[in-house]
């Protein structure tokens, strides 16, 4: 009995000595298993971090782009603008009694109507002046006008001027008046 006895301690001994290497591997086991949760867990760390700085590197580029887009669009609004701007060539032309408004802008110019000698059109309707195109007003009040000042003139040099204004809008829709002031020289008939 003793030998049984003594056989069961060494084989309780062999079976501690078995289980004390068992729990040896699955503890290295459980090292490498905590050592690479740790390396995945740093790595993970470094990870956000870049993401953090590459995050405010694109907000950052974003902006950029975002003012870049935004003075592109003032420079495209620019551009456009340079399409209503109203540029009109008027003209006395004396024989016919008429002036001439010459669009030289790049769209449509209405014109709304005209004031002259402080007296306003009230039939008018509005006139579109194409580009490139002319448009004409007879204006017998300034031939009478200047027939009047030239025959009771007796300065051998004479001149007078005629303001009048044209009330006329671009394309977009936007009101301008044309101030004009007409100067005329003419000498005087010496009897």
């Amino acid at each position: 009995m003793e030998l049984v006895v003594i056989l069961l301690i060494g084989g309780e001994i062999l079976l501690a000595l078995k289980q004390g290497k068992d729990e040896d591997k699955l503890m290295d086991k459980q090292n490498a298993i905590l050592s690479d949760l740790q390396t995945a867990t740093s790595t993970t760390a470094t990870i956000m971090k870049n993401l953090d700085t590459s995050s405010a590197a694109t907000a950052r580029t974003l902006l950029a782009v975002q003012s870049t887009m935004e003075q592109m669009t003032k420079a495209s609004q620019g551009q456009l603008e340079l399409f209503y701007d109203v540029s009109l060539n008027v003209i006395w032309d004396m024989p016919t009694k008429r002036l001439i408004m010459s669009n030289n802008g790049r769209t449509n110019i209405s014109l709304l109507g005209y004031k002259l000698f402080d007296v306003s059109t009230s039939d008018w309707k509005e006139q579109i002046i194409t580009p490139t195109g002319q448009y004409f007003v007879i204006l017998d009040p300034v031939e009478k006008v200047i027939d009047a000042i030239t025959k009771a003139g007796k300065d051998p040099l004479h001149t007078t001027r005629i303001p009048a204004q044209l009330y006329i809008k671009n394309a977009k829709g936007e009101g301008f008046v044309l101030e004009i002031n007409m100067v005329i020289l003419w000498e005087a008939r010496i009897s």
